[in-house]
């Protein structure tokens, strides 16, 4: 037996270690893109510390085991903005809700029209990531259904589609990168609000080496930019804003965080649970295994009052849908 509980102790001893640097590396993440990519995994390290924790006090492991205890506390610090909770702030009944799915089709369009098309009414606006032209067909199948739309369709991972119930306006196609990485920026007039919504669909590139790192980074800070000339922070008259998309980088990474904060908008995560949207396999087992990078990011003149996955419809992300509502 205590034989066991020494050889369980050694491995809980490495993974505690193993996992304090890499929630150390994402934390630095802002120095180099590779140690970002440690950012990506908070849930899994909080999960690690729980098991080896356990393991360590039971072995009888004090110091290891307060080890343990102590990431855990830095890791849960980071994680607890996403406990789920009742809204803080109620959303003015008085004003029509806006519910957004947003979905990286992964080229493929053969699921995602069908499911619109029997859940339209549950849909407002819709945001396609990774839409090519052999998406067009689709598109037009659910021209009854949504009307308005704005479209960048390409061959390649980086195309994309906006359509809406509602009328759009100041349409933009956005090149924020020297290279072709596309936006879409549109106005949104929702019944009701006085004000349109500005709607941004983005998809910058995968930090897969450092030359698409670097790209993503000019990305989200040229976007960043351009929201805060439209919409300065803490201006009295906020201009009610959203950005859906994939954003290549979970809530942790200093990319991210950054982010949130060169543009004054709040993750729609909060308060909602830790939504896992990629590998779309984690949906048959635990959203645990996942991570959490198909982002929803509003202005805080706007509420999220619900944020629920969509089932796999054939891509490697699974689609989320999120309810919005003017406060």
């Amino acid at each position: 037996m205590n034989k066991m509980r020494q050889a369980l102790a050694r491995r809980a001893r490495f993974m505690v270690a193993i996992t304090a640097t890499a929630a150390l590396l994402g934390y630095t993440g802002s120095w180099h893109w590779l140690p970002e990519l440690f950012s990506h995994f908070f849930i899994q390290y909080w999960i690690v510390c729980v098991f080896a924790g356990a393991v360590l006090f039971w072995a009888g492991d004090m110091r290891w085991g307060t080890a343990s205890l102590a990431l855990l506390s830095v890791l849960s610090l980071a994680l607890a903005p996403y406990v789920p909770h009742p809204n803080a702030v109620a959303a003015s009944a008085s004003h029509a809700p806006l519910r957004t799915i947003q979905f990286n089709a992964a080229q493929n369009p053969t699921q995602v029209f069908d499911w619109l098309e029997r859940h339209s009414g549950q849909v407002d606006l819709v945001i396609l990531l990774e839409a090519s032209p052999e998406f067009q067909d689709g598109i037009e199948r659910l021209h009854d259904h949504f009307p308005y739309a704005l479209t960048q369709l390409q061959h390649g991972p980086f195309g994309m589609a906006l359509l809406s119930k509602y009328p759009l306006s100041h349409m933009e196609k956005l090149e924020l990168t020297s290279e072709s990485f596309p936006a879409l920026a549109s106005k949104v007039s929702i019944p009701g609000w006085a004000t349109p919504l500005q709607v941004y669909a983005i998809h910058p590139p995968p930090p897969v080496s450092g030359e698409l790192a670097a790209l993503r980074m000019q990305y989200l800070n040229t976007l960043a930019t351009l929201i805060g000339t439209r919409a300065p922070v803490g201006t009295r008259t906020p201009v009610p804003s959203i950005v859906l998309g994939d954003m290549n980088a979970a809530p942790w990474s200093p990319l991210f965080r950054g982010f949130e904060r060169a543009t004054g908008l709040r993750d729609c995560q909060r308060g909602h649970g830790l939504i896992a949207t990629w590998p779309s396999a984690t949906r048959e087992y635990s959203s645990l295994l996942g991570i959490p990078i198909d982002a929803c990011l509003h202005s805080t003149i706007l509420e999220s009052v619900a944020r629920q996955l969509g089932p796999k419809l054939g891509s490697d992300h699974l689609p989320v849908i999120t309810e919005l509502r003017l406060r």
